[in-house]
């Protein structure tokens, strides 16, 4: 199947057909505007054809109503009546049969081809079976014992700019770390620049997602809880500060964030929203349907209904990584492609025009499924941040295996989930003056995942 010209971005090799109906605005907002060429100069943009006219929609509903504005509806459907699923075989066709080499560069990244991205996509690993007799959920996912910071320590730094972190979540790095046991008894670790999350929901909200994540199999980052961090030249919001301060600042109410242990890869001339104008080993959830190995489709449909039950309102592409696990073989391929979400952060919640993460009320009063029958998830993407996803079509085997794997968390071991929200410190967050308890958390969860265990089989 040949991509229509009108709809191809110049330079980047990506899915560029979007079916009819109500996902056509979703999908073209894919290509309008979220992804890009990267010119010669760190922040230009060479934007598709339709961004190269002129008010360029950002959010689906603007998107719908640009369409209309430049080019004849009937037109716009004939294009729009394309099958998704064909074009994305098609696409996958198209691409290289064998990853082409790729290069680790300086950015600390591996660049590669926009065809070799999407070869590695539909290759990746992005879930592995668990035994949860064998996970320790209070302590979390383990990075390897020196590089793993104890839950409720005591973290000693100094405060280190290396250029803004993005995203909107106070935080910092700093190096040099000294970590300790409230006892005082001293942590071995080889660990020498952190990136510390302080005074917000995350604080609490990564803590849970990442380890609920990791306990059912798929790729995730390590997220700790630390009694406090006491950072040597931190002002009191280190967030907005771009050198050292006079003196020391103490954050009691903080996190640790370490990156799941893997080389972000990156598909040279590619921009997505919210990327700050850098090299990012994004991809899209729309690409997951590159995909074609039945299991691990399935694995990924899960994926998408895993992300809906937490009510991942806030699903953009740098919010997930590509990443290879090893390093590259001699011929400069990666043979260990990983797809993961790093960032589940703003989730347990509510969705939609705005994003209410961490409110148990919302959470418990959202239905997990917006179509029962045909299992259309209930799932919809912050309003103005991006493209992301919404309202995924869940296959049978993605909620069997969902379900298979709820069930044997919240069932078989509901001590394992309550040592989640309990390790995170669940009842010391203000949620909306309240304070709730682990176990208010723990109901609240096991009565949204029976939602996929007792649901009938689903139609695809």
């Amino acid at each position: 199947m040949t991509v229509p010209p009108v709809f191809r971005s110049p330079g980047v090799e990506t899915l560029a057909i979007v079916p009819a109906g109500e996902a056509a605005a979703s999908r073209l907002a894919d290509l309008l505007g979220f992804a890009a060429n990267r010119t010669g100069q760190k922040r230009a943009r060479s934007l598709p054809y339709a961004d190269r006219m002129t008010n360029v929609p950002r959010s689906r509903e603007h998107v719908a109503h640009f369409v209309g504005r430049v080019q004849p509806v009937s037109q716009f459907l004939a294009v729009l009546g394309f099958s998704l699923i064909l074009a994305v075989r098609a696409t996958a066709q198209s691409a290289s049969p064998q990853p082409q080499p790729g290069k680790l560069q300086s950015d600390g990244l591996i660049h590669v081809d926009g065809q070799t991205r999407l070869a590695y996509i539909s290759r990746a690993q992005l879930w592995h079976a668990v035994t949860l007799d064998d996970l320790d959920t209070r302590s979390g996912g383990q990075l390897g014992r020196s590089k793993t910071i104890p839950n409720d320590a005591i973290v000693e730094c100094d405060y280190a700019y290396e250029g803004s972190l993005g995203g909107t979540t106070p935080k910092f790095r700093c190096i040099n770390p000294k970590i300790t046991l409230a006892d005082g008894t001293p942590v071995v670790t080889t660990l020498n620049n952190l990136k510390v999350r302080y005074n917000n929901l995350k604080t609490f909200s990564t803590v849970i997602s990442t380890r609920l994540a990791w306990a059912l199999g798929f790729t995730a980052d390590t997220e700790t809880p630390v009694a406090k961090v006491i950072c040597h030249g931190c002002s009191s919001d280190p967030f907005k500060q771009k050198s050292p301060a006079r003196g020391d600042a103490t954050f009691t109410q903080a996190s640790v964030a370490q990156h799941f242990p893997s080389v972000g890869i990156y598909g040279e001339g590619l921009h997505y929203s919210h990327d700050d104008g850098e090299p990012a080993p994004a991809w899209y959830w729309s690409e997951l349907k590159l995909i074609t190995d039945k299991d691990r489709a399935d694995q990924a449909s899960a994926l998408e209904l895993f992300a809906a039950f937490l009510k991942h309102g806030d699903s953009k592409a740098v919010q997930n990584r590509l990443v290879c696990l090893e390093d590259l073989d001699a011929s400069g391929i990666c043979t260990t492609p990983v797809i993961y979400v790093h960032d589940f952060g703003n989730t347990l919640g509510s969705d939609g025009m705005r994003v209410n993460p961490l409110d148990l009320k919302r959470w418990q009063g959202s239905e997990v499924w917006k179509d029962d029958r045909q299992c259309v998830a209930n799932l919809h993407m912050n309003a103005f941040n991006g493209s992301g996803l919404s309202s995924p079509e869940i296959t049978e085997g993605g909620r069997k295996l969902l379900a298979g794997l709820l069930n044997d968390l919240v069932h078989n071991h509901p001590q394992k989930l309550r040592d989640i929200f309990d390790a995170a410190h669940i009842e010391r967050f203000d949620d909306n003056g309240f304070h709730y308890s682990a176990d208010a958390w723990v109901r609240v969860f096991t009565a949204r995942a029976d939602q996929i265990i007792n649901h009938a089989p689903c139609p695809r």
